[in-house]
C-alpha cells in the first residue's frame, strides 16, 4: 500500500464494483416501499417491518443490528475466524435491513447503515484477496456503495478517508468515486416515489 499507479488501479476496479451492490439496494427499493404501502396501516407496516428486522438480526448476528457505527469497529476482531462469504453474509443481511427499515416506517439515517456495509465488502475482498490492501479495500468499498446510495462524491471521500485516515490513499479514493460516479450516473435514486397527485375535482 503506497498511494501508487496499482493502488490507483485497484481502485477503479473495486469501486465500481461496490458502487454495483449498492445499486441493487437502490433497484429494490421501490418494490418493497409499494410492498409496505399496500399494508395501508402504520401500525401494520412497523410490525411485519419490524419481524422482518428481526429475522435479518437472526442470521446475521449481533454484528448487523442497529446502525452500524459502533457495530463497525468490532469488525476487525471477527477478521480471524471470518471467510470472505461470511463478511459478505454480513454487508447483504445489513442491506436487506436497510431497505426494510427505510421502506417499513422506521426512522433513522441511511449513511451509517451503508457505511457499514462498505466496510465489510472491503473485509470480503481482502479476505478473499490477501493482497489487496485491507485499508484500500474499505475505502474503495465505502466510495463506490456511497456515492450508489448518496450521490454525493464529496461525502463518500470524506467518509471514506474518517473510516481509512491514511491520506496517502487520498488520490486512490478519489479516482474510485469518479469511476462509481460514471456508473450511478442516471440511475434511480434510494428514495421513495413520490405520491401521485390526486386529480382536480371536476365541476359538475
Amino acid at each position: 500500500m503506497d498511494g501508487g499507479l496499482r493502488d490507483l488501479g485497484l481502485g477503479i476496479v473495486l469501486s465500481p464494483g461496490a458502487a454495483a451492490f449498492g445499486l441493487v439496494a437502490v433497484t429494490l427499493f421501490v418494490p418493497f416501499h409499494t410492498a409496505f404501502q399496500r399494508l395501508r396501516h402504520p401500525v401494520l407496516m412497523l410490525t411485519v417491518g419490524g419481524l422482518l428486522l428481526g429475522v435479518l438480526g437472526a442470521i446475521g448476528g449481533e454484528v448487523t443490528l442497529f446502525k452500524g457505527l459502533k457495530q463497525m469497529q468490532e469488525l476487525p476482531g471477527l477478521a480471524a475466524t471470518t471467510t470472505a462469504v461470511g463478511f459478505l453474509v454480513f454487508g447483504v443481511v445489513k442491506l436487506f435491513a436497510l431497505l426494510v427499515a427505510a421502506t417499513s416506517g422506521f426512522r433513522g439515517g441511511r449513511i451509517f447503515p451503508t457505511l457499514f456495509i462498505g466496510v465489510t465488502l472491503g473485509f470480503a475482498i481482502h479476505q478473499a484477496w490477501p493482497s489487496v490492501s485491507l485499508p484500500l479495500a474499505v475505502g474503495c468499498a465505502c466510495v463506490g456503495i456511497l456515492v450508489a446510495a448518496t450521490r454525493s462524491g464529496w461525502l463518500s471521500i470524506f467518509m471514506a478517508v474518517a473510516v481509512v485516515p491514511q491520506m496517502v490513499l487520498l488520490p486512490a479514493f478519489i479516482l474510485a468515486t469518479l469511476v462509481a460516479w460514471l456508473l450511478v450516473t442516471n440511475r434511480p435514486q434510494l428514495i421513495a416515489p413520490k405520491a401521485p397527485e390526486p386529480e382536480p375535482a371536476v365541476a359538475s
